[in-house]
C-alpha cells in the first residue's frame, strides 16, 4: 500500500481517538473514497454490502487498488460486469451508512472498520455560522413527524439538531438542541402549550447556511430498506436477509476474519430514522 494511504489511515485514527470531531468534519467529509458498487438491475447501482461479524458494511477506501485487492476476501471480482469501484465523497457514503445502520470497512487498513458514532459525524454533521457569525458544529438525527388527521396535515420531515460552538477546532460550552422542520407546506409546529417561544424551528426561519445543512441531510438515500437492529453491549447485529429486495444480491460474506477489534471506534448504534409519536401541535395555514 502507498505511504500516502498509510498516512491517511493513521491521521484519521488519530483524530478519532482524540475525539477531534471538528477536524474530522473539516478535513474528511469531502475526502474522496472509492467504494464497491453492484449493479442490481432495475434498482441500478448500489454500494455492495459485505458482512463483518454479522453486521452489514460498505467496502471502501482511499486507495482504489487496495479496494480491488480486498474484493477476493468477499468472493467478489472486479472482472464481474456487475461489480465496479467508483469514487464517492466520504460524507455521502457515511450519511447513507449511518441511516442504514451499516459500517464502512476501510480497505487497506488491516481490518479497520468505521462504525456508527463516527459515521454520524462524517455523514450527519456540518459546520455553519449562526446569525451572529459564530461558527458552530451541527449534528443531526433524521425524523418524520406523524400525520395529523384531525388537522388534515401529512407527515412532516424534521431533524433533531445538537449544536455546539466552535473555538479554533474545539467545541466549547453547552450544547443546544433544536427541532427543525420543513415548513414548505405552510405547517407550523407549536409547543404542547400552544406557544412558539423556544419551540420547534421552521426551516424558513434559520440562516441560509443552516438551511443548506438541512437540505443536504434530507437528500435521497440509496434505496436500501432500513434493516432491523438489536442492541447489544458492544456491537449491533443487523439482519443481512432482506426479503424481496434486489439489494440482497449485494451482500457478500468475507472468507477471512476481519479484525473488528482494530476498528477505529466501537460503540452501540442507535437507530437513526425515528418516528415521533406525538410532538406539539401541528397546525395547517392552508
Amino acid at each position: 500500500m502507498e505511504e500516502k494511504s498509510v498516512a491517511c489511515i493513521e491521521e484519521f485514527g488519530r483524530l478519532v481517538v482524540a475525539r477531534e470531531y471538528v477536524s474530522l468534519v473539516r478535513e474528511w467529509q469531502a475526502h474522496t473514497f472509492y467504494a464497491v458498487f453492484v449493479n442490481n438491475g432495475c434498482e441500478g447501482e448500489l454500494p455492495a454490502l459485505v458482512e463483518v461479524h454479522d453486521h452489514l458494511a460498505f467496502l471502501a477506501g482511499t486507495d482504489p487498488e487496495a479496494v480491488e485487492a480486498e474484493l477476493a476476501d468477499y468472493r467478489l471480482s472486479a472482472g464481474d460486469g456487475n461489480i465496479s469501484i467508483k469514487p464517492v465523497a466520504l460524507k455521502e457514503l457515511a450519511r447513507n451508512a449511518a441511516v442504514l445502520g451499516a459500517w464502512v470497512v476501510w480497505a487497506g487498513s488491516d481490518g479497520g472498520v468505521v462504525v456508527d458514532s463516527i459515521l454520524h459525524i462524517l455523514g450527519l454533521a456540518g459546520i455553519a455560522k449562526n446569525e451572529s457569525g459564530t461558527e458552530r458544529l451541527y449534528r443531526a438525527k433524521l425524523l418524520e413527524l406523524p400525520a395529523n388527521d384531525e388537522m388534515g396535515t401529512g407527515p412532516v420531515m424534521a431533524q433533531r439538531w445538537t449544536i455546539t460552538t466552535i473555538e479554533g477546532d474545539q467545541e466549547v460550552g453547552d450544547a443546544e438542541s433544536w427541532l427543525v422542520y420543513d415548513d414548505d407546506d405552510g405547517v407550523i409546529l407549536l409547543n404542547p402549550d400552544g406557544s412558539l417561544r423556544n419551540g420547534p424551528k421552521a426551516r424558513s426561519t434559520i440562516t441560509s447556511a443552516e438551511q443548506a445543512l438541512f437540505d443536504e441531510w434530507r437528500q435521497p438515500l440509496y434505496t436500501f430498506p432500513v434493516p432491523e437492529q438489536t442492541e447489544t453491549s458492544d456491537v449491533v447485529n443487523t439482519q443481512t436477509d432482506i426479503p424481496g429486495h434486489p439489494a440482497q444480491a449485494a451482500v457478500a460474506t468475507s472468507d477471512v476474519s476481519i479484525k473488528a477489534d482494530r476498528s477505529f471506534v466501537r460503540m452501540t448504534a442507535l437507530t437513526s430514522v425515528l418516528i415521533i409519536a406525538v410532538l406539539g401541535v401541528v397546525v395547517s395555514l392552508q
